[in-house]
């Protein structure tokens, strides 16, 4: 019987490379049933609703619209701290409008704002569990004015350590495990960009006429505030999140003021996974 010349010399190979790609598959297999499982709570959140929002170096009169935003948040259990620690992150993606008291101009404004950070756990009989720890975050964002002008747009960069508390409850509706969570994070120092009352960027970046354009900031020039309030229920398969949130960041730099509060109802969803 006649045999293809071609065919053996590959088919040769392959099959003496067969037992270590066994092995390799195998080492693989066995390395992943030894590997320590991590639960990993991940919350997506959509929420909108509406804006306040003031900032001298762009106008002197405060804008009102509507606000929407996008956040993912990752809650685990730490690696350290015998299980009564838990790593948090978090970004969040903020978008405003808002119209003069005259509605002949606008405000257009958004933050993407990033949180890492832990907390360290109490949990306490009838379901409390409590939560207290600490938040590096990191903010960029800016606002843009339609009357113009030769300063229409105002950017802003900011890190602070905030301090961050929770407070979850939970409890059975009708045999369903539900939850109720408050929470509530605040800057406690930091850094921020902010140019000079009446200092152009063109001046600061094209110029370089620095003149500390990078300040610190406490809780007396920058009084701010991020609280949630979310109820997490079954629905079907899934598990849904909706609830009321309040953002309201106030800055007072350089001779500059700047607020920009947003009350929002937001809904989403939360997986359970494991890694």
């Amino acid at each position: 019987m006649f045999h293809s010349p071609t065919l053996y010399p590959l088919y040769f190979p392959f099959m003496s490379r067969s037992p270590v790609i066994l092995f390799l598959l195998l080492f693989c297999a066995s390395a992943g049933s030894f590997a320590q499982q991590r639960a990993v709570d991940r919350t997506w959140l959509f929420g909108i609703g509406a804006s306040a929002l003031y900032d001298s170096y762009l106008s002197p009169l405060d804008y009102h619209g509507p606000s929407a935003s996008i956040a993912m948040t990752n809650e685990r259990r730490a690696r350290w701290g015998k299980g009564r620690v838990s790593s948090f992150a978090r970004w969040n993606v903020q978008a405003s409008m808002g119209e003069n008291p005259s509605k002949n101009a606008e405000f257009y404004d958004g933050n993407v704002d990033i949180s890492l950070g832990w907390h360290y756990n109490w949990h306490f009989p009838r379901h409390w569990t409590l939560k207290a720890g600490a938040l590096a975050e990191f903010s960029l964002g800016g606002t843009y004015s339609s009357r113009g002008g030769n300063n229409p747009a105002q950017g802003r960069a900011a890190f602070d350590i905030a301090a961050s508390v929770m407070a979850d409850y939970h409890f059975r509706l009708r045999s369903h495990p539900c939850s109720l969570r408050l929470q509530a994070d605040a800057p406690v120092a930091g850094m921020m960009f902010s140019p000079q009352y009446g200092q152009s960027y063109y001046e600061i970046f094209s110029l370089r006429h620095y003149d500390r354009n990078v300040r610190p900031t406490y809780p007396g020039n920058v009084p701010s505030l991020h609280f949630s309030a979310l109820l997490t229920f079954p629905l079907r398969k899934a598990r849904i999140v909706a609830g009321y949130q309040a953002d309201v960041r106030q800055s007072h730099v350089n001779h500059l003021r700047r607020h920009a509060w947003s009350n929002a109802f937001v809904v989403g969803f939360r997986r359970h996974l494991l890694f």
